[in-house]
């Protein structure tokens, strides 16, 4: 049904489902779902515009900043808007890739049904042994490693006990680097506080929430209701909707998380030279746009 639309931007028939898989759930499984593309150029493709949906890590931060400074009466527009923006957003770079960088014909949609039988009890635990044990491999290397890096950069330098979570924060490797990184999200109306934020977001989307509860001193945040710290954002003198637009857009866009930067790398072949493009191929896209709408923004008088 979906293959005829589809194929107009770059993407099978089949890359539908881990699109859909993707939206609201997780990237991952989105991911690992583009084994059924049968041509390489089209599952890679699929894997480059996988991490542009919105995934239910996403929502949070989503939630919290249109709540924070949109009209309540507009918050389900906005958010729909958002999920336009990633539709538009994989379609149109699937569309890109397909014509400037993955050349070559698409492939015809042809669908069998395999014969369907009861699965024994001796093939489910087969399927679940090699799945852990793919899993547990795959955690046990690269995310372990990346989540460690990560981890340590939020905690080290550590400054004693009696410091505040805030300044162990500034003070920490993670700090120093969202203040390298400041010049370089100024123009998008952030300061070194989003940076590392964002940086959080490496690990877990969520995290960039917990980061800011932190950033703003409160013990904890839950992430599914954070009203005090939706009010911190709002009384920050800082933040005005068009900079939490940008940073939503930014968020939307760039690097997805350890976890499925660990499976792409793995999906593609372990492919270095495709996971330093998709590196490359997020954080520009994510620039660019968070930039137009922030200065587009402040030219046409919204920024206040």
């Amino acid at each position: 049904v979906m293959d005829r639309a589809m194929q107009r931007f770059g993407l099978h028939g089949k890359s539908f489902l881990p699109l859909m898989i993707s939206t609201n759930g997780c990237a991952v499984p989105g991911l690992m779902a583009t084994r059924t593309l049968e041509s390489p150029r089209e599952r890679l493709i699929t894997m480059m515009v996988v991490p542009f949906m919105i995934c239910g890590a996403k929502l949070p931060i989503f939630a919290l900043f249109i709540g924070a400074f949109f009209p309540s009466e507009y918050g389900a527009e906005i958010m729909f808007g958002m999920y336009v923006l990633s539709i538009v957003l994989a379609l149109s770079s699937a569309w890109m890739l397909k014509t400037f960088v993955l050349k070559g014909e698409s492939s015809h949609f042809v669908m069998e049904l395999p014969p369907y039988r009861v699965p024994t009890i001796k093939g489910l635990l087969l399927k679940m042994w090699e799945r852990g044990r793919e899993y547990l491999k795959k955690a046990g290397t690269i995310v372990l490693l990346l989540s460690i890096i990560i981890w340590a950069g939020f905690t080290f330098p550590r400054g004693g006990d009696d410091v505040e979570p805030q300044v162990q924060l500034e003070q920490s490797y993670a700090g120093r680097a969202g203040r390298v990184i400041e010049p370089l999200v100024k123009p998008l109306g952030m300061n070194w506080r989003d940076g590392i934020a964002l940086i959080s977001g490496l690990a877990a989307k969520e995290m960039v929430v917990s980061t800011f509860g932190t950033i703003y001193a409160l013990e904890e945040v839950d992430v599914e209701d954070p009203a005090p710290l939706r009010e911190r954002l709002a009384a920050d003198p800082d933040w005005s909707p068009l900079k939490a637009l940008s940073f939503m857009i930014f968020c939307l866009v760039y690097l997805p998380c350890v976890v499925a930067i660990a499976v792409f790398f793995r999906e593609s072949g372990s492919s270095y030279k495709w996971l330093a493009f998709l590196f490359g191929w997020t954080t520009v896209m994510a620039w660019v746009l968070s930039f137009a709408v922030y200065q587009g923004g402040m030219i046409l008088g919204f920024g206040g």
